[in-house]
C-alpha cells in the first residue's frame, strides 16, 4: 500500500489488483493505465488448464505488476526486451507490449496442446471399444471454457491500449508502436478462433460418446469409410502464423 501511495495509484485500481477474480479489462485512472490479464498454463498430465491473474499499472515512467498464481511473464518479457533494445525507446509501452506478447504466446501454445489432447480423445471416441468417454469430454470441455474466459474478454481490449497511453509528451509514440500491438492482437484473435473451435468440437463429440457400443462401432466404420466426416474435418485446426 505504501508503494501505491507513492505512485499515486487509484484506490479502486489497487483493490482490483489485490483481490483475485478480475476479468481481463483495461481502465485509465488519470495518467495511469491499469490492465488486468489472465495468465494460463496447460498441465497435460492432469488434462487441466490452470489460470492465474496479472495486473499491470502503466504510468508515464514506470510499470508495476501484481500477480496471483505461479506464472509471471515479466522475466521472459525482460529477456525479449534485452534482445531487441530498439523497443525500449517506447518506454513503458514497450514493457506492456512485451508482457502481452508473452501472455498471448502462452495462450497459443496452450491451444495447440489442448488440440492435441482432443485429437487423441477423438481417436479413442471413434474406435469400436466399449469405453464411455463422456466424463472425459465434459472434463476437457470445462477446461476449454476456462481457457475461453481468459482469451475472449481480452480480444477487444488489446487494440485500444496504445491510444489510451497517448499524451502531449508522447510525440507520436503510440502510432509508432501500434504495429507491434496489432501483431499481438492478430495472434490473440487466431487463438480465440481456435478456442471457439475446440469448444464446438467437444460439443459435437458428446453425441457419439453417448451412443451405445454397437452404434459407436457402426459410426466408427462409417467414419473410416468416409460416409461420416470426422470432427476434425468439420472444424479444421486454425493455423498459427
Amino acid at each position: 500500500m505504501q508503494l501505491a501511495e507513492q505512485l499515486g495509484l487509484h484506490r479502486l485500481a489497487v483493490e482490483d489488483a489485490v483481490q483475485a477474480g478480475q476479468r481481463p479489462k483495461r481502465e485509465r485512472f488519470g495518467d495511469v493505465l491499469a490492465v488486468a490479464l489472465k495468465t494460463l498454463w496447460y498441465v497435460d498430465e492432469e488434462t487441466s488448464v490452470d489460470t492465474g491473474e496479472l495486473m499491470l499499472f502503466v504510468g508515464p515512467r514506470y510499470v508495476l505488476t501484481v500477480r496471483h498464481g505461479p506464472v509471471h511473464p515479466a522475466a521472459e518479457a525482460a529477456r525479449r526486451l534485452e534482445a531487441d533494445p530498439s523497443m525500449l525507446l517506447f518506454g513503458p509501452l514497450s514493457v506492456l507490449h512485451a508482457v502481452l506478447d508473452v501472455v498471448v504466446d502462452v495462450y497459443s501454445e496452450a491451444a495447440e496442446t489442448v488440440r492435441a489432447a482432443l485429437d487423441r480423445l477423438e481417436d479413442r471416441l471413434f474406435s469400436p471399444s466399449r469405453v464411455d468417454h463422456t466424463e472425459e469430454i465434459y472434463s476437457l470441455k470445462r477446461e476449454v471454457r476456462e481457457f475461453r474466459d481468459a482469451v475472449q474478454p481480452l480480444v477487444p481490449v488489446l487494440p485500444v491500449l496504445p491510444g489510451l497511453l497517448s499524451g502531449p509528451a508522447d510525440e507520436g509514440r503510440p502510432a509508432t508502436v501500434l504495429p507491434n500491438f496489432r501483431d499481438v492482437a492478430d495472434h490473440l484473435h487466431r487463438t480465440d478462433t481456435e478456442v471457439r473451435t475446440l469448444d464446438e468440437l467437444l460439443t459435437s463429440s458428446i453425441a457419439p460418446s453417448a451412443a451405445t457400443p454397437g452404434s459407436r462401432g457402426l459410426l466408427a466404420s462409417q467414419v473410416g469409410s468416409g460416409a461420416v466426416p470426422r470432427a476434425g474435418a468439420l472444424f479444421p485446426k486454425a493455423v498459427r502464423a
